[in-house]
């Protein structure tokens, strides 16, 4: 909705609306009144096929005559939406009369929304509250997602009061979560466990690479996926020790 411009339609239509009251208050106020009678009896007399229909230019140019000036533009369309225009631009005079006296009743328009067809939904207020709500994260975007959106029941350490107070030792090295679910290359991670003395040997490190790789399909492996391996490699080698 706040991406969602108002109908540029509606919008068009009061300008049109605007535009033919200025004309039908000015005629309202001429002195001496203006002769509606004569000047509908001017346009029938252009009427040769007795079909209340003449061209456009000719009650244009009878409309100069009465010293009735308009914006063509917005006249016609206005013309067009209440059925007084043709295709082939021939007038309805008579109504084209009723419509510019103030004391006719103005013609039927109908109803345009504030708001284009494609941003209009048709729900109860509660729904339209909770749409936000229900939306799926991922079609968010990063920035300035509202509140409810967050997992209250997964809250990160970094964001806790504790770790604020007592920081632990990822926390003192910039360290979060985040760094441990980063994919890397076999090299950063053979590098990284070899700085706090885990070495392998090449066929297993590899061998774990292959496995972690696959787990993670992110094209490398991350240090919480080489570090379960490593785990779980430990606990085949103790077990196998003690059988």
């Amino acid at each position: 909705m706040l991406n969602c411009r108002p109908s540029q339609e509606k919008i068009k239509l009061k300008e049109e609306i605007a535009h033919i009251n200025q004309i039908r208050t000015s005629l309202r106020k001429r002195v001496p009144p203006f002769p509606f009678r004569e000047f509908l009896q001017c346009l029938m007399c252009e009427d040769d096929g007795n079909c209340g229909w003449i061209p456009l230019m000719k009650m244009y140019k009878i409309s100069k005559a009465f010293n009735i000036h308009v914006e063509e533009l917005k006249l016609e369309s206005l013309m067009k939406r209440l059925n007084i225009l043709s295709q082939d631009r021939m007038v309805g005079y008579k109504l084209f009369v009723d419509m510019i006296n103030v004391n006719d009743q103005f013609p039927a328009l109908s109803k345009l929304h504030d708001l284009p067809p494609e941003c209009l939904t048709f729900e109860t207020t509660y729904k339209a509250a909770t749409n936000d709500m229900n939306r799926p994260l991922k079609a968010l975007p990063t920035a300035g997602i509202p509140s409810w959106y967050i997992s209250h029941g997964d809250l990160n350490s970094e964001t806790s009061m504790r770790t604020i107070i007592s920081p632990n030792i990822f926390v003192q090295f910039g360290l979060s979560h985040r760094d441990f679910f980063k994919p890397h290359t076999r090299d950063y991670i053979n590098e990284l466990f070899c700085k706090i003395g885990v070495n392998l040997p090449n066929d297993i490190f590899n061998e774990l690479c292959d496995i972690g790789e696959q787990q993670d399909n992110s094209g490398g492996i991350c240090v919480e996926t080489f570090r379960n391996l490593l785990d779980h490699l430990a606990t085949k080698e103790f077990q196998s020790s003690n059988s």
